[in-house]
């Protein structure tokens, strides 16, 4: 069975599991994010403050971050956390690539049930988007910010991503509406449009993958300051200051932390490599719902012999994934660790991350001879020798025909 067949066999079984379960809607709890952006944890953590990232990355608790609007399930509770599953996001566990994982614990106070909100507050909440139902990325009547937008009237800074129901559409803005757990009231606002998507839902595949490469392009170079590496991010509501300070400290047993010189930013917001393709890709209506580098290996087929790379095709080594930005410049963008000397997403060329690569021709030459690739930090050191893969990018619409 060749491995596309065989992720498509595991997306039918979740599907079917997912009828069966959610066959007695008496058993489910519905809740809705109300908060700008929340962290999620594969575990409960044992501290509140949790860094933007650490050395060994597995001892950052973070695994994802939700946003605002967005539908979760509840599933259980456990002090001041409860364990919820979403349906627009999963990811394979590192040492378990057929597992899949879509449940997490979250703060309590970042979710409310829907149930507990008035009759009008559920009418201004859009849709979910599930990846048992690849269309749900692209809906009409909802405006989904590309940038960060700051709402006056609620005194909130919304993330990249955030969905909200239109309410009207002027030359130059989308009315919106949405419900604000502080004040415990429907808001009426108006957001400028060239804040949001504005991709028709019947824009083609290749529109949508030049979209969303030239929304991370603008992602790493447009906005004022930088926006930072997180572990586990999904989210930006804020670029910072590259010139502010970041906090690196040694922990017990050797363990590195690096955190922002302003703690009081929580939850820290920023992407990871994989939640930076995560979060464009679902901004420019593309049904991609892989949450980590094992996940999308899986999920997208590699390059074969008789086609070249395009931009928005990724370049995955263990660990680490990149987006194929410019052929002709030979330019590529990521979300890189602090680690490597850099902390932020950029955009480079692909010679200032590989040893020896100057050219995408030069890699693919590589990848089809079975070489391994020497990765440089931003020192110009070589840091691994590492195996790679090119994966099309334009192979996620396959699973819609699953």
């Amino acid at each position: 069975m060749s491995m596309m067949k065989h992720y498509r066999t595991i997306f039918a079984t979740i599907f079917l599991f997912t009828m069966v379960v959610g066959s007695d809607v008496h058993t489910q709890v519905h809740a809705l994010v109300i908060v700008p952006v929340a962290d999620l944890y594969g575990t409960i953590p044992n501290t509140t403050h949790i860094p933007m990232d650490t050395q060994p990355a597995a001892l950052c608790p973070r695994v994802m971050q939700v946003l605002f609007n967005e539908h979760v399930e509840i599933l259980n509770e456990q002090h001041d956390y409860t364990l919820i599953k979403i349906t627009h996001a999963f990811h394979h566990p590192c040492n378990q690539p057929t597992k899949i994982l879509n449940t997490y614990w979250i703060p309590k106070t970042a979710i409310a049930t829907l149930d507990s909100l008035p009759a009008e507050a559920r009418k201004v909440i859009p849709p979910s988007i599930a990846w048992t139902n690849p269309t749900s990325v692209t809906q009409q009547h909802v405006a989904t910010l590309l940038y960060p937008w700051y709402d006056q009237k609620s005194g909130t800074t919304f993330s990249v991503g955030t969905r909200f129901v239109i309410t009207t559409s002027k030359k130059k803005h989308y009315g919106v509406a949405f419900w604000d757990a502080g004040t415990q009231k429907i808001i009426s606002s108006t957001i400028p449009k060239h804040l949001c998507s504005s991709l028709k839902t019947d824009a083609t595949p290749q529109e949508r993958q030049a979209t969303y490469v030239a929304l991370a392009r603008s992602w790493a170079h447009s906005l004022p300051g930088i926006i930072p590496y997180v572990f586990g991010g999904c989210s930006m509501t804020m670029p910072y200051d590259p010139y502010q300070p970041v906090i690196s400290s040694i922990q017990p047993r050797g363990s590195n932390v690096i955190d922002h010189a302003h703690k009081t930013m929580q939850p820290h917001a920023g992407f990871d490599c994989a939640g930076l393709i995560l979060r464009t890709a679902q901004c420019c209506g593309i049904p991609y719902f892989f949450k980590n580098t094992t996940t999308l290996a899986q999920g997208l087929r590699t390059l074969k012999s008789d086609e070249s790379l395009e931009n928005g095709d990724l370049i995955w080594i263990p660990g680490h994934v990149m987006i194929v930005s410019d052929i002709k410049k030979n330019l590529l963008i990521e979300a890189r660790s602090f680690y490597h000397g850099y902390g932020k997403i950029q955009e480079i060329p692909i010679g200032e991350q590989f040893f020896g690569i100057a050219t995408y021709g030069d890699l693919q030459k590589t990848f089809f001879s079975r070489q391994k690739l020497k990765r440089l930090d931003g020192a110009g050191n070589v840091t691994q020798t590492l195996p790679f893969k090119l994966l099309k990018f334009s192979s996620v619409w396959d699973q819609k025909k699953k």
